[in-house]
């Protein structure tokens, strides 16, 4: 399973595009697949992978004086 694809799913409904740049601003849901296409659970060091691009990619934008936690997605 090593090496499978890892995914990530998300409402394109809560995509905010802002100078250039899109931010999902609603929940996403991390998985993997293995050479089947079957969902098949995480791995420890897939989740520190995810954690690393959640640390790399996340950013406050303001909106209406307040705080919006995004994920830059481009």
């Amino acid at each position: 399973m090593k090496g499978a694809p890892l995914f990530v799913s998300y409402d394109p409904a809560q995509v905010l595009k802002l100078a250039g740049k899109r931010y999902l601003t609603g929940p996403v849901i991390f998985y993997r697949t293995d050479g089947h296409s079957t969902i098949v659970s995480l791995t420890v060091e897939d989740i520190y992978r995810f954690q690393t691009y959640l640390e790399s990619h996340s950013t406050t934008l303001m909106a209406d004086g307040q705080k919006l936690t995004c994920i830059c997605i481009d």
